[in-house]
């Protein structure tokens, strides 16, 4: 390939990165912008027959659901429980409109419920148009303002008979003027699954902020240009031939100011004719004012998860948040804002299940505004966790103790030079003609405890000397100087365990009920689940293949455990 050719085909893969973040490539942040990446579902892709709407009429049957009726306001935690951020999801499972929530529409009509799920595009919360009273935490509203949340649009056209290679499910365009690479730089192929001679055009990045201010007419004129251009009357080019990999895709390429055939669906040299479409339909999802856009991205000023878990956060107990722009995981995506709602019902049944039994909100914050996720700013540093008796014996494991507390803060205060996955990584000094180090961190996540509880006079005091026993037991295996392995009390389920990551704990807190009476083995009310993180010292260049290895933690993981035969205990 021409230089010029090379930095077509460049620009058709920024347009395709517009693409996927629904953002100009100049507003990503350049650290974070792939964070999802470690997470990707394996398998094919696929086109649903009949479009992604028949799972949503699946899911929506025999649902009650008012349309044209928007909301205007959102009133959540007028009682004095939920008022002052103490979370009353515990309290008042039975309802009650002092507690609960109220949803005014713009009509005037008003629901009161004892909690709500806002699913509101993140898109419709950056315009404020949804007013809460009272405000929404600031830490929710700084991730409101962090993520970006840019436009991808779409021209379906619907022709009379199917004029391109039908063996294909996409074929794609290389534009030869950079500021326009966007535009119908990639085609959807819907004849096997939509019934028709249907083929939809992708304009991402600049064009598609551009198309939302042209008539349908101008703007389908402009994809049917980009049709002609490559099919009608254009014989095959002579010269080495470029295949652009994907599913079933044939490429075109735009060279000297038009299109031509590189890849599969040229056809040979058969001329074909495109037609009139017979229907059109252009998107403006910027211009929907219950959209505002298309999907989240991570902006420049996002610092990785920190924004998503952010906007997860509960509120006050009865204010739940679901939807693309609120998991980590899997944003901009349909499955992730599926999988989101059901994380959202599964806390709300959790959270009223214990005042139903008559059991006490849980005391990890999960179901208050001041949820570990909330907090965007670096944490201030955790003072250390209550140390076990001084004895001779216990010495290493107060070292490793105070060892993991101090690295736990420096994490906490410092934002990391590298991050994916469940990996965080500190870069130390440069020094000429040295090998750079680095400080490896691996949140491992919620593990059980299955040690006997010895509680003492209803205190912590067992539960911390436990702990640290098995942090000693875990780093023991490894070299004690090289490893600390730090638990903290968590007490949340598998879904809220990545978003208590944020919070630099320390050791256990003492239990906060002094009518318990001591048990020498475990209760199930009194089995604790620790949170494990690893601290490793690492060469740099070993954080950063690690960094580039595919397959995601696991495959990380087992690398590392190979790399040092380290193990931990009870983590499997």
């Amino acid at each position: 390939l021409h230089l010029q050719q090379q930095q077509q085909l460049f620009h058709w893969h920024v347009a395709n990165l517009e693409f996927a973040n629904a953002a100009r490539a100049g507003e990503l942040s350049l650290r974070h912008w792939a964070q999802d990446d470690p997470y990707e579902l394996l398998g094919a892709h696929v086109f649903t027959t009949g479009g992604n709407s028949r799972l949503v009429q699946l899911l929506t049957r025999d649902l009650p659901i008012f349309y044209r009726c928007p909301v205007a306001e959102i009133r959540y935690g007028h009682s004095a429980a939920t008022a002052n951020g103490a979370g009353g999801g515990g309290n008042g499972g039975g309802g009650g409109s002092s507690g609960g929530v109220t949803v005014v529409t713009e009509g005037g009509a008003v629901f009161e419920a004892t909690a709500a799920v806002v699913t509101l595009p993140l898109g419709v919360l950056k315009a404020d148009a949804v007013r809460f009273e009272p405000p929404l935490p600031p830490a929710k509203q700084e991730a409101i303002r962090r993520l970006g949340y840019g436009r991808l649009n779409k021209v379906a056209l619907l022709f009379p008979h199917v004029f391109w290679d039908a063996s294909v499910d996409t074929f794609a365009c290389v534009m030869s003027d950079k500021e326009r690479r966007g535009s119908s730089f990639l085609f959807y192929c819907g004849a096997h699954t939509s019934g028709g001679a249907v083929l939809t055009a992708l304009v991402a990045g600049t064009a598609a902020i551009a198309i939302e201010s042209m008539s349908d007419e101008a703007a389908v004129a402009e994809v049917m240009r980009v049709l002609r251009n490559i099919f009608d009357n254009k014989p095959p080019q002579q010269g080495p031939q470029q295949q652009h990999h994907g599913q079933q895709q044939g490429q075109q390429q735009r060279g000297g100011g038009e299109e031509r055939r590189q890849g599969g669906g040229a056809g040979g040299g058969h001329q074909r004719v495109v037609p009139d479409p017979l229907q059109a339909f252009v998107t403006r999802w910027g211009a929907d004012p219950y959209s505002r856009g298309s999907y989240s991205s991570m902006a420049v000023s996002c610092r990785g998860a920190a924004e998503y878990e952010a906007m997860a956060a509960p509120v006050a107990g009865r204010l739940f948040f679901a939807g693309e722009a609120t998991i980590h995981k899997y944003p901009a995506t349909m499955h992730g804002a599926m999988l989101s709602g059901l994380r959202e019902a599964g806390r709300i049944h959790y959270a009223f299940a214990r005042a139903r039994h008559g059991l006490p909100p849980r005391e990890d914050d999960l179901l208050t505004t001041t949820a570990a996720p909330a907090s965007l700013e670096p944490p201030a540093p955790a003072p250390p966790a209550p140390l076990p008796p001084p004895a001779p014996s216990l010495a290493h494991v107060r070292r490793l103790h105070c060892l993991g507390a101090g690295l736990r803060g420096l994490f906490g205060r410092c934002e990391p030079d590298l991050e994916f996955g469940c990996f965080r990584a500190l870069f130390g000094p440069q020094e000429p003609g040295q090998q750079q180090w680095a400080v490896l961190q691996i949140d491992l996540g919620c593990i059980r405890s299955r040690s006997k509880v010895t509680a003492t006079g209803g205190g912590g005091g067992g539960r911390t000397a436990t702990a640290a026993a098995s942090a000693a037991a875990a780093a023991t295996t490894a070299t004690p100087s090289s490893v600390s392995l730090s638990a903290s009390e968590s007490g949340g389920d598998a879904a809220a365990a990545a978003a208590a990551a944020a919070v630099a704990g320390g050791g256990p807190h003492p239990h906060k009920h002094p009518h318990h009476q001591p048990h020498p083995y475990p209760h199930p009310q009194q089995q604790q689940r620790w949170r494990a993180v690893v601290h490793l010292p690492l060469p740099r260049a070993t954080v950063e293949q690690l960094w580039c290895m595919r397959g995601g933690d696991d495959a990380r993981l087992l690398a590392l455990s190979s790399r040092l035969a380290a193990a931990t205990q009870n983590t499997g």
